[in-house]
């Protein structure tokens, strides 16, 4: 009983000690190694193929809007991407270059009037290269048919669709007179003031440019102007944040912008064109109609 009474003792003693409040430890003796750099080689892999929509085999196509009908047109054909990165804060862009130098049919028009020559451009000389007919794309990680929903008249594009921008805007549209119609901006990087003209119903914005940042910021409080992020941050966005072939985009079935997807590679884009307030007697056609991988 007496060995028994001295172990429940020690047992008590030693749950007190665990138990207790805890004291600071007093270093004696520090030895220090250290570890040498090591990683993941870094994946970013986009290939990009034309596909006839809503077959599984996936048939080569060439990319056309048929028809001669003042219609939004679904062109029957989507935009297969293959996608495999690991790399940080990285997405897919999509956007037209209808202003290079390169371009044929290239674009005349003057994109500080809030037209960004984005999408099909008129072949020809000007005044006909000054117009331009609206691309949207959809997305899905199948080949499935997409039919896009034109948005009512006078408006443009679809419900279901986003639009191609181009590299050449600098301006976009709002109510003449609003708040953001004569918010005084400038760089949220560097602090350089913008100008934005009063009461011309636009304000500045950026696609974006390669190592660049050309969000812009209020003047008064420094905080981001949210609508003039650059497009290649927003409407741009294909998908977002693959680590390997499985990543994110937006849901182009719904109006709500931050509404998600989960995507697997490949994906695919169906595009249409709106026609429906084209000039007649005129072919519209780009040149440059691009997808890249960035990372930011």
């Amino acid at each position: 009983m007496k060995h028994n009474a001295v172990r429940t003792a020690l047992g008590v003693l030693v749950l007190s000690m665990a138990m207790g409040p805890a004291e600071a430890y007093t270093s004696k003796v520090i030895r220090t190694v250290s570890v040498g750099a090591s990683g993941v080689t870094g994946t970013a892999v986009l290939d990009m193929t034309i596909v006839a929509q809503g077959n599984a085999a996936d048939p080569a196509a060439t990319l056309l809007f048929e028809g001669t009908t003042a219609a939004l047109r679904d062109s029957g054909e989507s935009l297969k991407l293959t996608v495999n990165a690991n790399v940080a804060a990285n997405r897919i862009i999509i956007y037209t270059n209808n202003s290079a130098i390169v371009a044929n049919p290239k674009a005349c028009i003057n994109t500080g009037l809030g037209n960004d020559s984005g999408g099909l451009v008129g072949i020809g000389s000007a005044p006909i290269c000054e117009l331009t007919v609206p691309v949207v794309w959809g997305l899905s990680d199948n080949n499935t048919d997409y039919t896009f929903t034109p948005v009512a008249l006078p408006g443009v594009g679809a419900t279901n669709g986003v639009f191609i921008t181009d590299l050449a805007h600098v301006a976009t549209f709002t109510t003449t007179g609003s708040a953001l119609d004569n918010l005084p901006m400038k760089r949220c990087v560097g602090g350089a003031v913008v100008a934005n003209a009063l009461n011309d119903g636009l304000y500045p914005q950026s696609f974006g440019r390669p190592n660049e940042d050309n969000d812009l910021c209020r003047q008064s409080d420094s905080t981001k102007v949210l609508e003039a992020e650059e497009l290649s941050k927003n409407i741009a966005v294909v998908g977002f944040g693959f680590t390997g072939i499985n990543g994110t985009g937006p849901n182009t079935l719904t109006a709500i912008a931050t509404d998600t997807i989960a995507l697997t590679s490949p994906i695919y884009l169906p595009l249409g064109a709106d026609f429906r307030q084209a000039a007649g007697d005129v072919q519209y056609a780009t040149s440059t109609l691009t997808t890249e991988l960035v990372t930011q």
